[in-house]
């Protein structure tokens, strides 16, 4: 067992945990915020 991957796992469900309590609305907000920043990341390039 790798003594990082336990923190790792922990921080994952912590963070899914959150993202679950998050509303619909804020889901697709912040999706579409991740995309936006990828397309302008990638012609940046």
């Amino acid at each position: 067992m790798v003594p990082g991957s336990n923190v790792g796992s922990d921080l994952w469900a912590r963070a899914s945990a959150r993202w679950a309590r998050l509303d619909r609305g804020w889901q697709a907000v912040l999706l579409g915020l991740a995309l936006v920043s990828l397309q302008w990341l990638r012609q940046a390039i």
